[in-house]
């Protein structure tokens, strides 16, 4: 058909064509624009009038959708007993073609293509329809990294569209979700074809073999959410979950909505720019990919109502006017018998509640100080402490049970977590390099200050009982000194040493400058040590055993290192030393 005049447009070239389209290349002279005509076939049992009404009605409400993730939908006509559909010619690569080409891709594009098919599902869904059919094929990405969407038709929820087939291809298939084999498209649905897409981006391959339509149809109904870090060794932890969260086998267990998504997305972004909290960290412990599970959150949050399409209908009697109605009485009753307590009462039990044993206690401690901090309160600071007491008791709790759900925990928990088992394995300096690292990346005065708090108490756990001045021209006078270190041991424990001097006066708003030295000194340690450990390795010859260091160490001899019981200086290098016995 190249050089073929098609209404207003001049076909160019031929773009591509499976079984029920082809796609070409064409130009609108009228407009001076280039333009994708896309060729379709309708079933034979529909008059050629009667469907070419039906693309027109598609058409007028495809035009009215407008996202920059979206290419633009122009109109629909007939040519030669062929319906076709105009839409913007999109400059790109499908996705399916660089997934074929590069067998999978590096993660922070798997979070940057994530995020925008994600706002792409927002957007439709928000316009009440859904994709249906979301596959690679259908996603081009630019030269600037921008994913924009082709080839949309209008699918409403729970409703075929007229010209759908009854049976989908088999590499259509493995992006479908369980439940689409046996009814029509969903929003849910769309989350699992998205959790597929994301699978392939993550691992290189697809989460189901579509060797064929049967067998993985089985599969996808009756296998439990695949893992892809149980194909991938280097898969993100909190990638992982969200995917296996997206392939759940049953709707109800997916993302409450798309607007969630890219919640979740952005505050991972941020994660990586900034090392502050993950999707968590918006209000408290609420998650916006269980969104569904707090409702009243959600709202707050995602300025929208949870849905409840797939819940069951409930009776008269269980609806929400009725039980308002019941309640309304026994409520006022209430009132007339008991009033809330007040902001100095709940301190004092909350006060109470985290001298318990019982993790349940420290929740409803951590509610009831959260209502106070927030009622601005003359208590609101007693309540403050109190609150971030208690939230470093959870976090310790759940340190010493381990993560063992596969719930959404943020990034800088996890960290604290795996810090913490490293600890009880007796691999201190491992320990010790997390907790440094949290009390470097997380915010003291954020939604996560009990963790920097906590990191911060579990490294003076571990660091010994070295004293350090508290003198500012000291300190800096010891990290001064603490730069003219050359060897493999005064390297190492001018590190801990470094570690100590910015854990300790980290939040200290007199020592910013000695935190801000100590932090600049400490990674040009550690380069130094990291290029020594290249250099043994590319050494062929040198021996595993390093030898001993006969020079006297640069800091030992310091006075400003005395530590207040005599004159007694510091041993440089002794673990005995360094390393304190304390344990939880």
């Amino acid at each position: 058909m190249e050089n073929t005049r098609v209404g207003p447009f001049l076909i160019i070239k031929r773009l591509g064509k499976n079984r029920r389209q082809q796609v070409f290349h064409a130009r609108q002279t009228e407009q001076d624009r280039d333009v994708a005509l896309k060729f379709i076939q309708w079933p034979r049992k529909i008059a050629l009038e009667q469907a070419l009404e039906k693309v027109q009605r598609e058409a007028d409400r495809l035009k009215d959708l407008r996202h920059e993730n979206l290419a633009r939908t122009y109109g629909a006509g007939v040519h030669q007993q062929q319906i076709f559909f105009a839409s913007e010619m999109v400059q790109g690569e499908s996705l399916a073609s660089i997934l074929t080409r590069r067998g999978r891709l590096a993660t922070d594009l798997v979070v940057e293509y994530g995020r925008q098919i994600a706002e792409i599902l927002r957007y439709v869904h928000s316009q009440k329809l859904v994709l249906g059919r979301l596959t690679p094929e259908k996603l081009l990405v630019g030269s600037d990294r921008k994913v924009k969407l082709i080839d949309i038709r209008v699918n409403r929820a729970n409703r075929r569209r007229w010209d759908a087939p009854k049976r989908p291809q088999p590499e259509v298939a493995a992006y479908l979700a369980p439940e689409q084999f046996n009814e029509g498209p969903s929003e849910r649905a769309d989350f699992y074809s998205l959790g597929v897409i994301l699978f392939e981006m993550t691992s290189g391959q697809l989460p189901v073999d579509p060797d064929s339509l049967g067998r993985m149809i089985r599969q996808k109904k009756n296998m439990a959410a695949p893992s892809v870090a149980e194909r991938v060794m280097d898969c993100p932890v909190w990638l992982d979950e969200m995917i296996a969260q997206l392939l759940e086998p049953h709707a109800k267990d997916r993302p409450y909505s798309a607007k969630a998504m890219v919640v979740a997305f952005d505050e991972i972004k941020k994660l990586d720019a900034n090392q502050k909290g993950a999707a968590a960290n918006l209000a408290g412990s609420f998650n916006p990919l269980n969104a569904g599970q707090d409702k009243s959150e959600a709202k707050r949050v995602l300025g929208t109502k949870a849905s409840t399409r797939d819940e069951p209908q409930e009776p008269f009697y269980q609806t929400v006017p009725f039980l308002v109605g019941a309640l309304m009485l026994t409520a006022a009753i209430a009132i007339w018998f008991s009033l809330p307590p007040n902001a100095g009462d709940l301190v004092i039990r909350g006060r109470s509640m985290m001298q318990s044993s019982d993790p349940a206690d420290w929740q409803t401690a951590s509610a009831s100080m959260k209502r106070v901090m927030e009622s601005k309160s003359k208590y609101a600071s007693q309540a403050e402490e109190i609150y971030l007491q208690v939230q470093q008791k959870l976090l310790l709790d759940l340190a010493k049970r381990g993560m063992k759900s596969r719930n959404f925990h943020s990034p800088v928990t996890r960290m604290f977590v795996d810090a913490y088992a490293l600890e009880q394995e007796q691999k201190t300096e491992e320990a010790r390099a997390l907790y440094v690292e949290l009390v470097r990346t997380v915010d003291p005065t954020g939604s996560k200050a009990h963790i920097y708090l906590a990191a911060k108490d579990r490294y003076k756990r571990l660091a010994g009982k070295i004293k350090l001045p508290k003198d500012e021209k000291k300190l800096l006078a010891l990290i001064e000194q603490a730069k003219q270190a050359r060897t493999e041991r005064e390297l190492v424990f001018t590190k801990r040493l470094l570690m100590r001097i910015y854990v300790e006066n980290s939040g200290e708003p007199d020592l910013e400058n000695v935190v801000e030295e100590a932090k600049s000194t400490l990674d040009s340690i550690q380069q130094k040590l990291e290029m020594r450990s290249d250099a043994m390795d590319a050494t062929p010859s040198a021996s595993p055993v390093i030898a001993r260091e006969t020079e006297s160490h640069p800091i030992s001899s310091d006075p400003v290192l005395q530590t207040g019981e005599g004159n007694r200086k510091l041993a440089p290098v002794d673990d005995t030393t360094l390393d304190a016995d304390q344990q939880p």
